[in-house]
Parts: structure tokens; sequence; C-alpha cells
């Protein structure tokens, strides 16, 4: 009987990997398609996790000038066709591989943005609320056009999500850039400059890129800013798991495979956890949202998909962390019936 208990349990892991496996589709020009690699489960400490940290490699902020070919322009994808009304929530996910010449390209970006795209997606988000970017599409030009619409669209009572993944050079001990896909910059103060007429509820500013931690300029109240690495620090990733570290105990595992609950404050602490014995893999996150954030109905746990597979309950996460707290009630449980309201009784058992 052991031996069947085992053969039944490989059957379902093969199954489980093969349903995360369906997240990945067609990558396409226009950044609508998905290409997403495969998740890694956090259970599996001495198989494929022990691979990608011993992979793990820092993403090297690119040289002053870039020069050589610039990604091919690419359409721009559809924009907002929402009517933002109180309650929608708007995102723009930017990744960013292809960069002039060749030696500064990465390999994850891309795929770490349609990560955050396929969970918002699966939050709920509708296509019509959602931008995509990807390498050409986000030239600096095309990349602060996108921004403005993002604000102009997340009008009081809605939520916003921003997303960067690629490269982020320092300029001085207080200054960090986006770097676009032409090899422009676009600054902390810029940013901040861009999303101060942003009237959103709450904000997610989220940063799978180096120096993170320094674009405390773009804060305000009811934002909170989630990054990959601290104001001093690089970022890292694996080919082992197709992606940056944030990004993948973040967003892939945190939530694609149900191992958190549905707001941000929840995976992050989730991400914290699965990366405690790798200190300069650690996010970091500041939050001034002022409650928690999350992007689905109340009582969701996660993103909806059918290929999401939760953890089993027996399977603890990390060592050290915690599961995950219950989600949030749909609603108040109903008032007791007063005893003096017409029509109720009272059953009273003497026991002799």
């Amino acid at each position: 009987m052991r031996a069947g208990r085992w053969t039944a349990a490989a059957v379902v892991a093969v199954l489980s990997a093969a349903a995360l496996g369906l997240l990945s589709l067609g990558q396409g020009g226009l950044g609508l398609d998905r290409a997403v690699a495969p998740s890694t489960v956090v259970a599996d400490r001495d198989g494929p996790l022990a691979a990608a940290a011993s992979e793990a490699t820092a993403i090297t902020p690119p040289p002053a000038e870039l020069t050589g070919a610039l990604a091919p322009p690419a359409p721009a994808p559809p924009t907002y066709r929402s009517t933002g009304g109180p309650g929608e929530v708007f995102s723009l996910s930017v990744g960013v591989d292809d960069y002039p010449g060749s030696s500064a390209d990465l390999r994850w970006a891309g795929a770490d943005a349609v990560a955050v795209d396929d969970a918002l997606a699966r939050f709920g988000v509708p296509g019509s609320n959602r931008v995509l970017l990807r390498d050409g599409q986000a030239r600096r030009g095309a990349l602060v056009a996108a921004i403005e619409a993002l604000v102009a669209q997340a009008g009081p009572g809605t939520k916003a999500v921003l997303s960067f993944a690629g490269h982020v050079r320092k300029l001085d001990h207080d200054t960090e850039a986006m770097v676009a896909a032409d090899g422009e910059l676009l600054t902390d103060a810029e940013l901040a400059a861009l999303l101060a007429p942003a009237r959103a509820d709450q904000i997610w500013i989220v940063l799978a890129t180096c120096y993170a931690g320094g674009f405390t300029e773009a804060l305000a109240p009811g934002r909170i800013l989630t990054g990959a690495a601290d104001a001093s620090s690089l970022a890292y990733e694996s080919s082992a798991i197709g992606g940056s570290y944030l990004v993948h105990h973040l967003v892939r595992e945190a939530w694609l495979q149900g191992r958190a609950g549905p707001t941000v404050q929840e995976a992050f602490a989730y991400a914290a956890a699965a990366t405690r014995d790798a200190p300069d893999r650690r996010p970091v996150q500041i939050d001034q949202a002022g409650g928690p954030v999350w992007f689905g109905p109340a009582g969701a746990v996660g993103p909806s998909s059918a290929q999401a597979t939760p953890a089993p309950a027996s399977d603890p996460g990390p060592a050290g962390s915690s599961p995950p707290p219950p989600p949030p009630s749909a609603g108040p449980p109903p008032a007791p019936k007063d005893d003096d309201e017409p029509g109720s009784c009272t059953l009273l058992v003497l026991c002799g």
C-alpha cells in the first residue's frame, strides 16, 4: 500500500505541474499573448528551488550609454476601454528585455510583467482595464504616455497598479531611474510627477528591478511600493524559475499557485518568508496604503484560475512561515435574535 500511495502522489504531482504549465500561452508581437515560464513548487526545497538558488544571477545595471539597434517598434496595445467607475481596478504592466544592442539585454523581465498581468486577470480585472507593454512598446515616450493614461483613467473610488520589470540605473545616492526600451531614462522624480495627479484610492507600485526601494518619491497616502531590492542593492533572477525572485514568490507562488491570501500585504509576507535565508534576494515594501490592498471581491482567496493549484493543507510552505490567514469575510455574521422579539422562543432543558 505504501508504494501505491507514493505512485498516486507522483501522478498528482505530474498533473499539478502540467496544470501550472497551462498558464503559459504563446508570445506575440502585440504584447497581448502570455509567455510565462512554469513556476516552481515551493515544497520542493531539494529540487528545482535548490537549483534556482544556485543559478541566482544579479541583474547588472546597464552602462551609462547604450548603443546598438533598438528593439523594433511594435504596435501599441489597446488602451483602457472602461469608464473608470468606483470599484474598478486599472493596471499597467511593463517588461523590457530587449535594450539597444545586446550587452544589456535581460531574459525574464517580459515574463515578470506577464505574470503580474495574469494574476490581475485571475482576480477578475477585465482586459479592458489592463495594459501590457513589452520591449519596443516601452520606449520612453510610450512609457510616459501609458502612465499618464493610467493616472487619467483611475479616478476616485478605483485602484491602480503600476508594475515595471527591467533595468534601473542609480544616478546618485538619492536618484534612481527606470531605463526604457530605447535606453532613455525615467527618473524617480519624473515618475512621482506623473503619478501626482492620480485620484485612485489606492495605488500599488511594484518594481522587479535593482534599487527599487529608492523610488520613495512616488509614494503618497494610499500607495504601497513593493520592490525586488532596497535602494542600494541589486535584484536577482534565475533561469531555473524563469523570472525574478520577487515576481516568482510574490505573484506566481503567492497568488497564481494560491499560497497566500488575496492582499498585497499577505503576498509580500509570503515572499519575505520564502527568501528569509537569502538576504540579498529579500523583497522590500513601504506601505502607505492605509489598509489591505487587493484586487478581487471580498472573500476571495486569490486569483480565480482553473489552473492555479493551491498548496495541500499538509504543505507548511517555507520553513518558519505561517499558513495564510483566512480570507476576509464577505459580510458580517447575522445578528443573534433577541429573545424578546415576537415569535422567538427559548428551550429550557432540566436534568434531574
